[in-house]
C-alpha cells in the first residue's frame, strides 16, 4: 500500500499504519530515513505504539524503528518504508532502497510527502 501525507502529518500517519500492522503481524519493521527518525518515534510514542531501535531494545518488541542500512539482513512480516525519495536520495541510494523494500514477507507500505523515486512511480 502506498500512503500520501503532507509533511505535518508525516509521522502520525507512520505510527497509524504501524499501530494496525503490529495488532495484524507479529514484527513490524519502519525504516525511516535519520532526519525523520526522532519525529516518527515522537508519534510512535503519542499513539501508544511501543517499539524497539536497532540500538535500544532491537526485535524485543511487535514495532522495530530502523534507519535503512540497520535493516539490511532482517525480515519482518509487515515494513513501513518511509519517505523513499530521502532513503533515495542517500549516497548508497537505489541500494538503500532496494534493501528497505524488500525486508518485507507479507506486507509492505509505504508512506510519503515528498514525490516518490520515479522507480517506484506507476
Amino acid at each position: 500500500m502506498v500512503i500520501a501525507a503532507t509533511v505535518g502529518e508525516l509521522p502520525s500517519r507512520v505510527a497509524s499504519v504501524a499501530a494496525d500492522l503490529a495488532a495484524r503481524w507479529g514484527s513490524v519493521g519502519i525504516v525511516v530515513p535519520a532526519n525523520l527518525t526522532e519525529a516518527v518515534a515522537d508519534a510512535l510514542g503519542t499513539a501508544g505504539v511501543t517499539f524497539g531501535t536497532g540500538a535500544r531494545g532491537g526485535l524485543a518488541d511487535v514495532v522495530t524503528l530502523l534507519a535503512p542500512p540497520e535493516a539490511k539482513g532482517l525480515e519482518f512480516d509487515a515494513v513501513i518504508v518511509v519517505e523513499p525519495s530521502a532513503v533515495y536520495d542517500d549516497a548508497r541510494g537505489g541500494r538503500l532502497l532496494y534493501i528497505a523494500l524488500t525486508r518485507a514477507v507479507q506486507e509492505l507500505a509505504i508512506v510519503h510527502a515528498e514525490p516518490l523515486p520515479v522507480e517506484l512511480r506507476a
